[in-house]
């Protein structure tokens, strides 16, 4: 709304546009007089001061009230307003006009700062759970667990062997890799245009993706420097909901390089 306007133009003001509410003002008030707003006690006069100059519908709410009688629109201002309202009391002055609103964003600070601290103190812990895992794995006991680990796994792969081949359950194409999750125990090759098999996926009891064997280094061999080609295995290892908690990438095994012998 225009300053010098009749009241006529301010009855087209929407309520949502009274009600505005301008906190930058309040912000920097209620810094420097902190231990004050927050020891405001009963209010006794409410002033509304129009400041450079105001519309008509403002410059009739200007005035000093005794608190309960003031007029009810004395707390609303339209877009553009820079009137201001002030609450006299026994303990200072706090701004009724945006008092609520402060401290309903003051709450809403403390709760985003409390969720951001609570991300920081999970992503640390994550990282500590890392670092001692990589620790771990980096000893002599991480490497004979990773060997259980991958010798438990060709046991129950001896089971599906088939005159010395894996029992391929599905072969798929595309740009996509091996699924992260199929049905229980099976075994699916990925296959380049030409039919080559360039990665073969194994699935544990529940489904989930454990292993691929890679036949050749992605076209990088720096990041790949394993096998006469290539040649690579990942192993994955997954949380409760699904989510990846550890990808390794690691040179084949004598048994994994004779059970997959057809596609290497």
């Amino acid at each position: 709304m225009k300053r010098g306007t009749d009241n006529n133009d301010s009855k087209e003001l929407k309520p949502a546009a009274l009600e505005n509410i301008l906190i930058g003002a309040y912000d920097d008030f209620v810094k420097e007089n902190a231990e004050i707003r927050a020891n405001v006690g009963l209010t006794e006069t409410i002033t509304r001061e129009a400041i450079g100059g105001c519309c008509d519908w403002c410059s009739k709410l200007e005035g000093t009230y005794k608190y309960g009688e003031e007029p009810k629109d004395v707390y609303k201002k339209h877009d553009n307003c820079t009137c201001v309202v002030t609450a006299k009391t026994d303990k200072g002055y706090t701004d009724v006009w945006s008092k609520e609103q402060y401290e309903n964003q003051k709450k809403a600070r403390i709760a985003r700062a409390n969720e951001i601290l609570a991300d920081q103190n999970e992503l640390e812990e994550t990282h500590r759970k890392q670092r001692e895992r990589l620790l771990y794995e980096s000893g002599n006991d991480g490497v004979n667990r990773r060997k259980k680990k991958i010798e438990n796994r060709e046991k129950k792969i001896e089971k599906t062997r088939k005159s010395n081949t894996i029992r391929v359950a599905k072969v798929i194409m595309g740009h996509a890799n091996t699924p992260k999750k199929a049905k229980a125990n099976e075994v699916i090759d990925h296959t380049l245009n030409d039919g080559t098999v360039d990665a073969r996926g194994f699935y544990d009891n529940d489904g989930m993706k454990e292993k691929d064997i890679h036949t050749t280094n992605h076209g990088n061999s720096r990041t790949h420097p394993y096998g006469e080609h290539g040649e690579h295995a990942h192993d994955y290892e997954w949380d409760e909901n699904g989510r990846l908690k550890n990808k390794t990438t690691r040179e084949l095994t004598e048994q994994e390089r004779r059970d997959n012998g057809d596609i290497l």
